[in-house]
């Protein structure tokens, strides 16, 4: 089934299209800045580089609905959203400045399926961001290429987060908490997540591999559970 989606490709590339990593070549897209499936597909774009905006269809395509996210994006670089089952989601994008390394985070809310957002909070966060992960409306991550801060109030405020790195591990090479990885929760009070840590000692030193955490304070402190596999560079 072809479904014709009523927007142009650069509009998603609006704004500064990097990662921590790199420019995003043409034709490959931030993970969950779309997404397409029979009962919910939506995009985050803007037309004007100014207003973000979001398209979305509940009816495979049949038709299309366009809310205003932001009226002042502009300087746009990283963005995302996370929907969850009762139809709130959380819509978040950094605001990048040359002339600074810091970043200002916006985050916006809705309850009904991204048919009308509402700013909910703004932090500045002192590097770039590298990846932001909701659990919930109220409890979310944000990474930078060496720290991971935590809100449990929608992102009123942020705390940095303890992450137990091994002896024979360290970070480096590539981005600690990098897309797609989400942190999940698993049970009552178990948080689990993949983050990526260079080997140091042993017959892989020099290895990178994606290592599984788990915190069971609400993201307040992460301890190693074990190695999971070898993470390649263009991973």
């Amino acid at each position: 089934m072809v479904i014709f989606v009523p927007l142009k490709p650069e509009w998603m590339r609006s704004g500064s299209y990097l990662l921590t990593s790199g420019e995003i070549p043409l034709g490959y897209w931030m993970d969950k800045t779309y997404n397409i499936a029979p009962d919910f597909s939506w995009f985050i774009y803007s037309d004007n580089e100014k207003e973000l905006s979001f398209l979305f269809s509940h009816d495979q395509g049949k038709t299309w609905q366009k809310s205003l996210v932001s009226e002042n994006a502009q300087r746009i670089r990283y963005r995302k959203a996370q929907f969850f089952a009762d139809g709130s989601g959380v819509l978040v994008y950094s605001n990048a400045s040359p002339e600074v390394s810091s970043e200002g985070l916006e985050i916006f809310q809705t309850n009904d399926f991204g048919k009308t957002w509402s700013r909910s909070n703004g932090t500045t966060i002192n590097q770039p961001v590298q990846n932001v992960s909701f659990v919930n409306p109220t409890l979310g991550f944000v990474s930078t290429r060496e720290n991971l801060y935590y809100t449990n109030n929608s992102g009123s405020s942020f705390k940095e987060a303890v992450v137990t790195i091994p002896a024979d591990y360290q970070t480096g090479g590539l981005d600690l908490f990098q897309t797609p990885n989400e942190v999940t929760q698993v049970s009552t009070n178990q948080l689990e997540t993949k983050f990526y840590l260079l080997k140091m000692a042993g017959i892989d030193q020099g290895k990178m591999f994606a290592c599984l955490y788990r915190s069971s304070d609400n993201g307040e402190t992460w301890q190693f559970a074990e190695q999971l596999s070898e993470v390649k560079p263009t991973e």
